[in-house]
């Protein structure tokens, strides 16, 4: 059966140490928690997302600790063309950073933005792209020791996008 990413709010989710294998969607769509020593190995294909990582697409108040991926990620927006989604944000671990801390994460998940990702989305969309997280919003964030060991490949960028890179 697929895997569809849930909302973790208020736990401590604690991996220890064993690697997740095998998924083809994020691990969690929403974090409010704690996510510590949890190792994930997918091959994503994100197509409906506005924002997508490997262990959770958006960390709103919580913390990713000792946290790694492998993989591929590959956004392809084959569902919303034409639409102004707003922002979008891949990153290997995590999609969208608003607020909270990201100690000792590793990224080793290539991560593509398909041929046509981006063709046909309308001004003012934004994509921004990083190794551990795709984009950083918020102030009240903490990043500590984290790396990115993958490559960050665009196939190709028309459309009225721009462009932002991060860690």
């Amino acid at each position: 059966k697929d895997w569809t990413p849930i909302d973790l709010a208020g736990k401590v989710f604690d991996g220890n140490n064993k690697w997740i294998k095998g998924l083809k969607a994020p691990m969690f769509n929403s974090v409010s928690a704690e996510v510590r020593n949890l190792n994930v190995e997918a091959n994503i294909v994100a197509a409906e997302m506005s924002s997508v990582g490997a262990i959770c697409n958006t960390l709103e108040d919580g913390a990713l600790t000792n946290c790694s991926t492998a993989g591929v990620l590959t956004f392809s927006n084959t569902q919303n063309v034409g639409e102004a989604l707003g922002d979008i944000t891949v990153g290997g671990v995590v999609g969208r950073v608003i607020a909270g801390s990201l100690l000792n994460c590793r990224n080793k998940m290539d991560i593509v933005i398909a041929s046509g990702a981006a063709a046909g989305l309308e001004y003012p969309s934004i994509l921004s792209l990083g190794g551990v997280a795709g984009v950083i919003n918020g102030e009240a964030v903490d990043v500590k020791a984290c790396e990115n060991h993958a490559e960050l490949k665009i196939e190709e960028t028309s459309g009225s996008v721009s462009s932002t890179y991060t860690m």
